[in-house]
């Protein structure tokens, strides 16, 4: 282990450069022998390399000049990367303006830097030691902080590429609505690949989380006990089934759970969406309990905030639930489309750790949502008054 030495007391045994300038904070005689000492030619060059033209008279003059002009300059070094203590003057016409410096190390550059970094963004306290431990694993790792990609954007691109993660990217649609042609931009994700995304999640996809038939998962759902239970127990599911499995050693039922709700991003600015979210319900109750379980299918701008509360007032019922109905259609169209004869046939189906080529029947189970936003779907008007 590396051990410091303060050249003005001659006192050892500093474990690191940290301890040593605390030694100094104290100690502030020690500290102006130390530094004076320490100062190569080469380091003062450093130093004074900023202001160059300014000092030349200091660089080609004998050391004694340079030594005792050096530290009315008000330089600041910073600790190179082997490690040389940092030190700071102060301006000062008292003869004491070295004894008044402030030594430190590069450990409290780089971490007061952080700090500074995080105030800056507002971010929260306990960052910093996150942002800490990270760093000290990647160090560790051989990390050598040289990112090729230096901005976040690009930063997730990259991401996105080497992971193959652009099919999952969402589509913004543009939307007009009558009767003033009022353009929204909806957010829209493609059915079949976050439906593919959600059943490739190992996490979820395995035996103890599915609705499967025991003896055979890919046949059709039967109740071990014979008891109503899960979805696929009840008769929905046995109607279905009949109804649009015509090849029993291929077809494949995947009835779709859909959740739609509002939701706030900011009340400050009444800011809201519907979120319109969807699963399975071949995972089974506990599983679809998880956020994870739900995967995104669109997000619906509420055209309410565009409009005084005399102009939304003025507008019939009938007209709010077309304009609504225009938004979910958008968002729904992909699994439309995935609902078509012949749309998802010769799809590797993995369920737990067995794969059948099989072809996907996706019929639409139910729709979880409140009454208020069911209301305004349909087209009825909400009513909170005690009499209602």
């Amino acid at each position: 282990m590396t051990l410091f030495k303060c050249k003005g007391c001659n006192k050892g045994g500093f474990t690191s450069e940290r301890s040593l300038a605390s030694h100094h904070q104290h100690k502030k005689k020690c500290k102006s022998i130390h530094y004076s000492i320490i100062l190569t030619n080469s380091q003062i060059s450093k130093l004074i390399t900023p202001t160059t033209q300014i000092l030349t008279p200091l660089i080609s003059g004998p050391p004694t000049f340079m030594k005792s002009n050096i530290n009315p300059l008000n330089n600041m070094e910073h600790e190179s990367e082997s490690g040389v203590p940092c030190f700071e003057n102060e301006d000062s016409d008292s003869q004491s303006s070295t004894v008044n410096t402030f030594a430190y190390t590069n450990a409290i550059r780089v971490e007061t830097s952080l700090l500074k970094l995080l105030f800056d963004i507002n971010a929260p306290n306990y960052a910093f030691k996150e942002i800490m431990n990270w760093a000290k694993e990647a160090y560790h790792t051989g990390y050598t902080f040289n990112c090729k990609s230096t901005s976040y954007e690009s930063q997730l691109k990259h991401l996105e590429t080497y992971s193959n993660l652009g099919f999952l990217r969402p589509q913004v649609k543009q939307v007009t609505l009558p009767p003033d042609n009022l353009q929204l931009n909806v957010t829209c994700f493609n059915f079949t690949s976050m439906l593919s995304d959600l059943l490739k999640d190992k996490s979820l996809n395995k035996m103890s989380n599915l609705v499967v038939n025991q003896n055979d998962r890919f046949a059709k759902y039967e109740s071990p006990n014979g008891r109503l239970g899960e979805v696929n127990s009840g008769y929905w599911y046995q109607h279905a089934y009949s109804t649009m499995i015509h090849d029993y050693q291929k077809d494949f039922l995947l009835p779709i759970i859909f959740a739609m709700d509002k939701t706030t991003i900011s009340n400050s600015t009444h800011l809201h969406v519907y979120a319109v979210m969807f699963t399975t319900t071949i995972f089974d109750c506990k599983t679809r309990n998880q956020a994870h379980a739900w995967r995104p299918l669109g997000y619906i701008p509420i055209e309410r905030i565009y409009y005084s509360s005399r102009q939304w007032k003025s507008m019939s019922s009938s007209l709010k639930s077309v304009r609504a109905n225009i938004l979910y259609d958008t968002v729904l169209q992909t699994f439309r489309e995935a609902q078509k004869e012949g749309a998802l046939i010769d799809i590797p189906l993995q369920l737990g750790n067995k794969t059948k080529t099989v072809n996907l029947k996706i019929p639409l189970a139910y729709i979880i949502g409140d009454i208020q936003g069911g209301d305004g779907i349909c087209g009825r008007s909400a009513y909170y008054q005690p009499d209602a």
